[in-house]
């Protein structure tokens, strides 16, 4: 190759790189003044104008990245959503509650009543005493307390109540109370009226004995009224007994070694009395027939003497011949 034909090529390589360098030129140009590629060129601005131009240039460049900044934390908020419910549905509900979880919760949503009670401290064996249970959402304590009639201390609480009650009074130990129940035991409850329970109480035996008050409420477990204990009351009670009652008492309690002395001291001078009504009867009746053998005696002895003496000058009479065969 000549040297000539090196010239030309370098030549037209240096050419192509200053166009190349031009054209960049002119390109950044128009971006920094904001015109797209189509734009015409536009003359170099003087010095203030070239200010204002670089200000407004700037200032978009601002607005713009405060743009994509926020396209970017939108994208990220989204892509979080995304991580965290990438679904979109509502959350799952919770778990069904257990057997024992549904008894709470029906015995919180349980009404608060008041209740009062007539608790006698004293009762006297085999006289029947009434006591008396009041119930009522809508009264006070003290109202009810003054709705006691019976006798005895008046006992007071508030408690849970359902809209149907069971009331129970039972005797401590064994039988030491006959309890008569003289209402339902268990009862609607309402919302404004008083409910009432009532029983006869006649103590069977003396001495220290306690009387149990037991209130229940029904509550809905699986479609079935269940009766939940929500109070227990307790009173000891002092059986007083006549001196009458207690005599009789132990007579019953000592019957088995005292009924044969009480027979054998009725019977023994039972016995006596009649045997000696028999012996003198006996003697009566033997006294009489002395008596009247003696009378017999005597008249026999009188006839005698009157009687005159026999004649002897009389033929005997002839004996009777046998009879003839």
């Amino acid at each position: 190759m000549s040297s000539r034909t090196s010239l030309v090529i370098a030549a037209t390589f240096l050419l192509a790189v200053a166009t190349i360098a031009a054209a960049l030129a002119v390109t950044e140009l128009r971006t920094t003044v904001g015109l797209g590629d189509d734009s015409p060129p536009t003359p170099v601005p003087d010095a203030k104008k070239g200010d204002a131009i670089e200000k407004r240039a700037k200032k978009q460049e601002e607005e713009q990245e405060v743009k994509k900044q926020a396209k970017r934390e939108k994208e990220k908020g989204e892509m979080k959503d995304t991580e965290e419910s990438p679904s979109r549905l509502p959350p799952p509900p919770p778990p069904p509650a257990t057997s024992l979880e549904i008894v709470d919760r029906k015995l919180k949503e349980l009404t608060w009543s008041s209740i009062a009670f007539n608790a006698p401290s004293e009762m006297r064996l085999g006289e029947a005493q009434e006591i008396d249970l009041l119930l009522s959402p809508a009264a006070s304590v003290e109202e009810l307390e003054q709705q006691i009639t019976a006798e005895g201390e008046t006992v007071s609480a508030e408690i849970r109540v359902s809209n149907h009650m069971q009331a129970q009074l039972n005797a401590g130990t064994g039988s030491d109370f006959t309890i008569t129940p003289l209402t339902p035991e268990e009862q609607a409850v309402s919302s404004q009226d008083i409910t009432e329970w009532e029983w006869a109480v006649e103590p069977t035996k003396p001495g220290s004995h306690t009387l149990e008050l037991s209130i229940y409420a029904r509550i809905n477990i699986d479609g079935n009224a269940t009766p939940t204990k929500i109070e227990t009351f307790e009173r000891t009670i002092n059986v007083q007994v006549s001196l009458w009652k207690s005599t009789l008492l132990w007579v019953d309690d000592n019957k088995e070694w005292l009924l044969p002395i009480v027979i054998g001291s009725i019977l023994i001078p039972l016995a006596g009395v009649l045997w000696r009504r028999k012996h003198q009867k006996n003697k009566t009746e033997a006294e009489t027939r002395t008596s009247s053998v003696d009378s017999n005696s005597a008249d026999l002895d009188t006839y005698h003497e009157e009687k005159p003496p026999a004649d002897h000058s009389q033929k005997p009479r002839p004996e009777a011949s046998p009879p003839k065969k």
